[in-house]
């Protein structure tokens, strides 16, 4: 047996060795295994780890050697008949989340929004009825304050820049991360942008002041479908031509770009032409990731609704484009080289190392909710501790009890809706996994050669 990727550190700690007893022993419900030619690649979704059972075909327990078995046993890959899986991890991601946070000091991550304006109007948004504010000169100096007193020992911090349209409150990025620079604070950041205004000389600025090194844009379809989905305001011109070279202007400056389709009923064939478009323009780039998502269920200017026999549709096909995009090699960069462990955070709203600042200076978790979920701002100090608690509440479907995949999807109640969990979805991610396993492999086959042995 080779251990082809190592389990994560943390979960390993925590989880520690199996220890062997004189019981019966069955493959842990969180597992995956894909045939490759030497053998079969056991993958454990709770600890991360992989390993090859060189010479197997098939799985079957008793076909393994006794070495074999006592290791299987030892890494939790085997465990007891009666083994409560669904109990496990749940106590095991609870202890997982408090290590990680006893582990970090003060807070490392901020989604913050210079302005709730947007250049756009996109009839689904889920933000059509939010408030339109801009944030204060005043303001932005009061959160450079409160992120320099509110770091860790390292003086790091991420930014995720979100809106409205964060761009048109460039003005105030620039203000912040001038602070930043000026109180000795390393940064790093990522936009949601629709990419309108990011021309040569702001995409300039982007890299050398906001030091973006990530950003996602999204597009509707090709031109006419776009430009009557996005529906720009005081605009001349077609504005899918100058969001189509901006993200030129992006990739050039080796800038990463992540491209999302909405997906809905009214733009699938549409969607199909614009992928072979950006394939010619963009597949020499090796920085671009394209990929699609369905349109949540929002308020918008127009309420989207579906049934459940038309999520599944959409659903289906959303993985025909998807592998559209893989055949106009445009989704090179999302090939993951790592293979996910136990999630002990859904996402920032769970995460006590960051915080969301909306326009006003007021701090919430959410970005969906940046006014509902508020629970403190940057001016007094104050802080509600039901609100903060109340967005780390957990979520679970009844798929959920069943479901190999449980480990690495932890949905938030405060969310369940946007993200609605169905056998098509589950079935999608898991052949997603399979491909990367066998990534994974033939990746640690080319590198065996140049480091130490992983045989066990």
């Amino acid at each position: 047996m080779q251990v082809i990727n190592k389990a994560n550190d943390r979960v390993a700690q925590v989880w520690g060795k199996q220890k062997i007893k004189d019981t019966k022993y069955r493959l842990i419900q969180y597992s995956l295994v894909q045939e490759v030619e030497e053998g079969l690649l056991v993958y454990n979704l709770v600890s991360g780890e992989m390993v090859l059972l060189e010479g197997m075909k098939e799985w079957n327990v008793e076909a393994l050697s006794e070495s074999d078995y006592q290791a299987l046993v030892e890494k939790r890959f085997l465990v007891p008949e009666d083994y409560n899986e669904l109990k496990m991890i749940r106590q095991l991601r609870k202890i997982c989340h408090t290590v990680k946070n006893q582990s970090r000091k003060g807070i490392t991550g901020y989604t913050i929004m210079p302005t709730s304006h947007c250049n756009a109007r996109c009839f689904y948004c889920f933000e059509a009825n939010f408030p339109y504010h801009h944030m204060s000169e005043e303001t932005a100096n009061k959160l450079v304050e409160y992120m320099v007193k509110n770091c860790d020992e390292k003086k790091k911090v991420k930014i995720n820049w979100f809106g409205g349209e964060p761009t048109v409150g460039a003005t105030r990025i620039d203000q912040i991360c001038r602070g930043l620079q000026e109180n000795g604070i390393e940064y790093s950041s990522f936009m949601y942008s629709n990419g309108y205004l990011l021309d040569e000389e702001m995409v300039k600025k982007a890299k050398e002041l906001w030091k973006l090194n990530r950003i996602q844009i999204t597009l509707d379809g090709t031109e006419e479908v776009y430009n009557k989905a996005k529906a720009y305001k005081s605009v001349t011109g077609s504005p899918y031509r100058v969001v189509l070279q901006n993200i030129k202007h992006l990739l050039d400056a080796d800038i990463q770009v992540s491209i999302r389709l909405n997906m809905d009923a009214y733009n699938y064939e549409d969607l199909k032409n614009l992928i072979a478009e950006l394939g010619e323009s963009f597949s020499v780039y090796k920085k671009i990731r394209v990929y699609v998502s369905v349109l949540f269920e929002n308020e918008g200017f127009e309420k989207i609704s579906h049934s459940n026999d038309e999520q599944l549709e959409l659903e289906k096909k959303k993985k025909e484009l998807t592998e559209l995009i893989r055949e106009k090699k445009l989704s090179s960069s999302n090939q993951k080289s790592k293979l996910p462990c136990l999630r002990s955070s859904a996402c920032q709203a769970d995460n006590d190392h960051s915080r969301l600042i909306n326009p006003k200076g007021q701090i919430a978790k959410c970005d969906h909710m940046p006014d509902e979920m508020v629970f403190g701002d940057i001016y007094s100090g104050s802080f509600d501790t039901k609100k903060y608690l109340a967005t780390k509440e957990v979520n679970e479907y009844e798929l959920c009890k069943e479901c190999s995949l449980f480990p690495i999807c932890n949905k938030l109640k405060i969310c369940a809706d946007l993200s609605p969990c169905n056998e098509i979805r589950m079935n999608d991610k898991k052949e997603g996994l399979l491909n990367t396993m066998v990534f994974v492999y033939k990746k640690y086959c080319e590198e065996k050669n140049g480091g130490e042995s992983n045989e066990i």
